[in-house]
């Protein structure tokens, strides 16, 4: 936390922020919280590294490459990992039109990794391309140490989110998506050759046993560029595990921008909700969804080091509430399969539960009214036979790389004997690792019932 001199110098407004916190959290309204301050000034500062440039392709003779802009928490208690979030821009625009994101989020805790490509290219050359973003960050030696790599999430806007799904229905290390109006395909580019649809990736990475958790902003009035065959709808329709979608009622598809450029203006028509009002709704509903939804099922505490909420769900909805009173009107808010955290969960992290359940959620909607939302709520039952001997078996202490070591057949067996279905993994990853949890979070979706699972199985404790 900041001095005494230096918080004075960041000016009245920060300490209106802080008191509107304080009151927050006497009222136990968290929401409120991300809705009304979505950089609190008080808490850590935003950080630019060093950039970093990787060749992405091309060959010796006319290389591609991509300048990446890591942006980290600073100020944070030692020891502090923060979870990575990676924003791509839209098509033909740069990543210092989204330089307010990174700054705001990496000041809730989140390192936040923009970047920019030296060529244009096709849709699959783009992902191969992100992909090797991934794994810059999970190795580079100034960045790595100050990440937690069991929460990598992608995020973009437009084509960036198209770009977001393509890789996170084949890689397994993002544990969630954030799409900003994304846009699966246009006139001038059909799915073919280069271009092929993100929804079948989606719709799978979506569904057990991994069940990605999914948060889409949608602009209400974007629809002079982005077709309604491509828009955000196809994506919200394409999730099938725990989805959070907002329309933000009067934006524009570029109303997500830091700025405007001209060309691009011209054809696209402003929306009539101010392009500030759609930023700070959208951080607001990323930064709740991070809290409340993606840290939880990544077996950690929220980035910010605040307590985490019991019920995700109510909270979201109020999130959307205080977005639409306080920030922009909002056209509904649909709420999907949300689970619940592990009980105990806290913000002192995975260390502090050592067994949950969760629940799968129903659907809501909230702000103006206009439109509708629709979902399934789950199914429960009790706990299975094996489940209730779990809590005897010995508590398993080996890490990451030991229990890689280990035959798939082994695992599986290490998690049948705590009563988590896993008949559908195959991988050693995703049985090995924190990706485990979304098979037993998903287990008790579909109605598995609640299973008391040592949480060391999926390395929690490094």
């Amino acid at each position: 936390m900041p001095s005494e001199s230096e918080k004075t110098g960041v000016g009245a407004r920060a300490e209106q922020q802080l008191q509107l916190w304080q009151q927050c959290q006497q009222r136990q309204c968290r929401q409120q919280r991300y809705a009304w301050q979505v950089q609190p000034a008080w808490q850590v500062q935003a950080f630019d590294l060093n950039p970093i440039t990787i060749r992405v392709g091309g060959d010796d003779e006319l290389p591609i490459t991509a300048q990446l802009q890591p942006t980290v928490p600073q100020g944070v208690p030692p020891g502090h990992k923060a979870p990575l979030i990676i924003l791509s821009a839209g098509f033909l625009l740069s990543a210092s039109m989204y330089r307010s994101y990174a700054s705001d989020l990496a000041a809730w805790g989140y390192a936040v990794l923009l970047y920019d490509m030296s060529e244009v290219t096709d849709d699959v050359q783009a992902v191969t391309a992100l992909k090797k973003v991934i794994d810059t960050a999970m190795t580079d030696p100034q960045l790595r140490p100050l990440l937690d790599p069991t929460c990598v999430v992608l995020a973009g806007h437009s084509r960036g989110g198209k770009l977001s799904a393509l890789l996170a229905g084949k890689d397994t290390r993002v544990k969630g998506l954030m799409l900003l109006d994304p846009v699966d395909s246009t006139p001038m580019t059909p799915p073919g050759e280069g271009f092929p649809t993100s929804l079948p990736g989606l719709r799978q990475a979506t569904s057990p046993p991994r069940s990605l958790p999914v948060l889409v902003l949608g602009a209400g009035e974007g629809g002079d560029v982005v077709p309604e065959s491509g828009n955000y709808r196809r994506f919200m329709e394409a999730c099938s595990g725990p989805l959070w979608s907002v329309e933000i009622s009067g934006a524009g598809h570029l109303g997500f921008l830091d700025k405007q450029i001209g060309l691009f203006s011209m054809f696209s028509t402003p929306g009539s909700t101010p392009d500030d009002a759609v930023r700070a709704a959208s951080k607001a509903a990323m930064l709740a969804w991070m809290e409340e939804v993606v840290c939880p099922l990544c077996s950690r505490g929220p980035a910010s080091g605040t307590p985490g909420s019991t019920n995700p769900k109510s909270a979201l909805e109020s999130e959307a509430s205080v977005i639409s009173k306080r920030l922009a009107p909002l056209g509904y808010s649909v709420l999907r399969n949300i689970p619940s955290p592990p009980a105990g969960y806290a913000a002192g992290g995975a260390s502090s539960y050592a067994s949950g359940s969760y629940d799968g959620g129903g659907s809501s909607s909230s702000g103006s009214g206009r439109g509708s939302s629709s979902g399934s709520s789950a199914r429960t039952s009790s706990a299975s036979p094996s489940s209730s001997s779990s809590s005897s078996l010995p508590p398993i202490t080996e890490s990451y790389e030991q229990l890689m070591t280990k035959r798939a057949k082994e695992l599986k067996a290490m998690l049948v004997e705590r009563g988590v279905p896993c008949a559908d993994v195959f991988e050693k990853e995703q049985l090995a690792s924190p990706v485990g949890r979304a098979v037993r979070s998903e287990a008790a979706v579909m109605g598995y019932g609640k299973w008391d699972v040592t949480h060391e199985m999926w390395g929690l404790i490094w």
